[in-house]
């Protein structure tokens, strides 16, 4: 058990008190009320938790040698009945007040344990208080087939203290506390309290609100402690566990298998690790594109390439995001699809029938840019960009053709579209004047369902809110240029065989 050496240990309670206290606990004759007085003091007290472990060990090894000098004397006196009457007139007491003290020592330090081994952060007293109250409530599901342990929820349920087993599918809970975990299976998970979960196997995903922090994941061998973030957690059969913080922060403490630390790490945003109990103690660092919880990063406001406060500086990271496969578009009519990053991850390449979808969080106000350089050698039908929310391109016009013969598809537009060139060329596109609210998907396409021969390239990806007024000029009077400026890459495209 490990508590924040920088929080100094608070004073033992009122001795006579907490003493009588803790004696009527091991009896087992504290109710309800003076059991939670009992934990709050524990929580509030490191040397009262020492008293406690010292009284327990006291107690019992007193119990252990009295049970065992009184049981040579209570043989010799049975051997002495003559009857099963008088045998079980015999007081049984002196066994029986033994194992409920043993039971109560083993159900407090359960307890405790569930505590200090998750919370090392002083947060402990909180988590003692919410015990008492629910976990939380389920929120949604989705192809849900529920395992052998715990019991099937429902959405709309009060979730309390206890196991989820997942064979299959998905469930999402949010904490009284204000957490939103996602549980996937197949996988075991045990909530502790609002602000404690185990995983025992499958995938978590925890976001804590700005204003929580704290919550804290506990796996057989890592304690994973919230700094105001979003990170997923993933234990497989082996024990193996994949690590990403998707936003903010995470502290991590590695275990012994005594569950003691022995070492602590700071992982920030997009930062992947992996832990291997069988192999070795330490963390191993994971690349970007090799996590397990690369295609569940989400460009929101304040990741690189997007802004709410005027164009960012550096775009987005494509080497960073995963490019994941657009409804139904990508390889459609059975044309091969590829996306390659190229030039250290800067760029983007398609290839074939390729759609491909970025994850964003993103409000669409009247003034949002979308902004890219593209290039291309050969359009096949189309190369473009565009925004979607549904997985629909048919639903709105949001898609954006910049070259390509067939640029009257449904759902596409053809403001922007030129003639294909290997030109590195750039564009802004206004959102506002085309769609508002909320925006899930960013697409990039080289669109050739006959032939799959498209090949396109994109860079430079950038999705703000304008504060400069030069950023304000309309796509089709200023915004569509060729640039092969400073640093621009002038490697030859070659077309497609």
């Amino acid at each position: 058990m490990t508590r924040d050496a920088s929080q100094p240990a608070a004073g033992l309670p009122d001795d006579q008190v907490f003493g009588d206290l803790v004696v009527r606990y091991l009896d087992g004759l504290c109710d309800d009320a003076e059991t939670t007085r009992l934990i709050e003091q524990l929580g509030d007290s490191d040397d009262a938790v020492q008293t406690l472990v010292t009284l327990s060990v006291q107690r019992r090894i007193l119990r252990e040698s009295l049970q065992y000098s009184a049981s040579r004397t209570q043989i010799r006196e049975l051997s002495g009945l003559s009857s099963p009457q008088q045998l079980a007139a015999r007081p049984r007491r002196w066994w029986i007040g033994s194992l409920a003290a043993a039971a109560a020592i083993v159900a407090l330090c359960v307890t405790m344990w569930s505590i200090w081994a998750t919370a090392g952060d002083g947060s402990s007293k909180q988590s003692i208080a919410m015990r008492s109250g629910p976990v939380g409530t389920v929120t949604t599901m989705r192809d849900v087939q529920w395992g052998p342990t715990g019991e099937p929820l429902v959405a709309g349920q009060t979730l309390n203290q206890g196991v989820v087993s997942l064979n299959a599918g998905s469930m999402q809970l949010v904490t009284t506390a204000g957490v939103t975990l996602t549980f996937e299976g197949p996988g075991e998970f045990e909530m502790i309290d609002p602000m404690h979960a185990i995983v025992r196997r499958g995938t978590m995903i925890a976001i804590a609100p700005a204003d929580v922090t704290g919550f804290t994941i506990r796996t057989q061998r890592l304690r994973i402690r919230d700094l105001g973030t979003e990170f997923g957690v993933h234990v497989d059969e082996s024990g193996t566990v994949d690590l990403e913080v998707l936003d903010g922060r995470v502290e991590v403490v590695t275990l012994d298998t005594g569950g003691q630390a022995i070492a602590q790490r700071e992982l920030t945003r997009w930062q992947a690790v992996r832990f291997d109990p069988e192999r070795s103690d330490s963390l191993i660092d994971v690349a970007p594109m090799d996590s397990l919880f690369a295609d569940r990063r989400v460009m929101r406001d304040g990741f690189p390439g997007v802004s709410r406060h005027g164009r960012p500086t550096e775009p987005i990271r494509l080497d960073r995001v995963h490019p994941a496969p657009y409804a139904n578009q990508d390889g459609y009519n059975g044309k091969p699809t590829r996306a390659t990053l190229l030039e250290d991850g800067a760029v983007c390449q398609l290839q074939g029938n390729s759609w491909k979808s970025i994850a964003v969080d993103y409000e669409v106000t009247e003034k949002t840019i979308l902004e890219a350089e593209y290039r291309t050698i050969h359009a096949g039908e189309m190369v473009g960009i565009g925004v979607d929310n549904d997985d629909n391109v048919k639903s709105d016009e949001t898609m954006f053709a910049l070259a390509g013969s067939n640029y009257k598809a449904p759902g596409v537009r053809s403001d922007y579209r030129q003639a294909s060139s290997s030109d590195w060329k750039t564009i802004r596109i206004r959102l506002g004047d085309h769609t508002r609210g909320l925006i899930r998907q960013l697409v990039i396409f080289a669109d050739d369902d006959a032939h799959g021969r498209a090949l396109g390239e994109f860079r430079n990806l950038r999705l703000y809110e304008p504060t400069d007024p030069a950023d304000k000029t309309h796509p089709l009077d200023a915004s569509m240029s060729d640039d092969a400026g400073e640093n621009q890459s002038l490697r030859k495209l070659e077309k497609p065989e």
